[in-house]
């Protein structure tokens, strides 16, 4: 019985300290956001919880029939599904189904024919590993018949607007960024680049910074167009931080997204969609002082607002 009693507590305490670690794992996937550490966290969040009842049941059992055997037997349960609760996440990406994101096309194509596909991803505005990888993995898609219409570039962009006397780090930023890109690709021609299934998984920032030279936007919009492929501008926001007060963030979050509308209008039609994510600051999915949607919390027009008008307006002269 005082065997059992013991089993039952450092079980249970033990699936305590699980469950604790897992959340804490959970909460520092969402701000790397890592997908891969949260597809596994939630995983053993969920193997621990039935871990948990069966080790009661279990337990409960051995101290009716006051019998040691069971006592192990219990232990051994959890062990083994600990394991391969932990297998799991492996298994998929790695053997069970190696080409899921092939599948996925192919089974959506043929439920319905009609259907425009497109592969949507963050993070992959500009020329980086990212966007080298995801132009891999479609082109490789294109080249294996997988039907496959487009690429959506979400464009959830950030930048730091400062007064004069402060220090500006958004170009930096950037700069550095594509300067350690850079320097990461391999220099042998024949090695392989990461494929974008696997990239996918390392943890990238969610947002981009505001590019000090759009070029590197409009290089990559062509290149996949380049592929016969359409463009999106999927999910387009703007998060600006810094010292500077309403009116000069306003007016540098504007010319942003203009550059940003112009980079997609150049190609149109081949880039013929340029969707913001949400439309009022007051219901963002981040703060509203951040500045991040064409109007503001009163739904009244930002300068954003009529620097794309402005773009849309351009473009529709310069095509008549």
């Amino acid at each position: 019985t005082v065997c059992a009693l013991c089993v039952c507590v450092c079980t249970l305490s033990l699936s305590l300290c699980v469950c604790v670690c897992v959340c804490v794992c959970s909460v520092y996937s969402l701000r790397i956001d890592c997908v891969y550490t949260l597809h596994l966290c939630t995983v053993c969040a969920l193997c621990v919880c039935s871990l948990c009842s069966i080790c009661v049941l279990l337990s409960l059992c051995a101290l009716c029939v006051r019998s040691l055997s069971m006592c192990f037997l219990c232990a051994l349960c959890i062990c083994a599904l600990c394991i391969c609760a932990l297998c799991v996440p492996f298994f998929w990406h790695s053997s069970a189904v190696p080409d899921y994101i092939d599948r996925a096309f192919q089974l959506a194509h043929t439920a319905d024919k009609t259907a425009k596909l497109f592969y949507n991803d963050y993070n992959a505005e500009a020329v980086n590993a990212k966007s080298d990888a995801i132009y891999s993995m479609v082109k490789e898609m294109k080249d294996k018949g997988i039907p496959i219409d487009g690429v959506g570039l979400q464009a959830h962009f950030q930048m730091n607007v400062n007064n004069h006397e402060d220090k500006d780090v958004d170009t930096k930023a950037f700069s550095k960024q594509h300067r350690h890109v850079e320097t990461d690709q391999p220099q042998d021609d024949k090695s392989e680049r990461k494929d974008a299934r696997h990239l996918q998984l390392e943890g990238l920032k969610l947002r981009s910074q505001v590019p000090s030279n759009w070029s590197t936007i409009t290089e990559n919009i062509k290149r996949f167009i380049d592929l016969g492929l359409e463009v999106h501008i999927t999910e387009l926001d703007i998060k600006v931080t810094g010292s500077a007060d309403t009116q000069k963030k306003e007016a540098a979050e504007a010319d942003a997204y203009k550059n940003m509308a112009q980079a997609c209008l150049k190609f149109a039609p081949k880039c013929r969609s340029l969707e913001v994510w949400g439309f009022v600051d007051k219901y963002s999915w981040i703060s509203r002082e951040f500045l991040p949607d064409i109007y503001d919390t009163n739904y009244k027009p930002k300068p954003a607002f009529f620097s794309v008008a402005s773009a849309l307006n351009s473009s529709f002269l310069h095509h008549i």
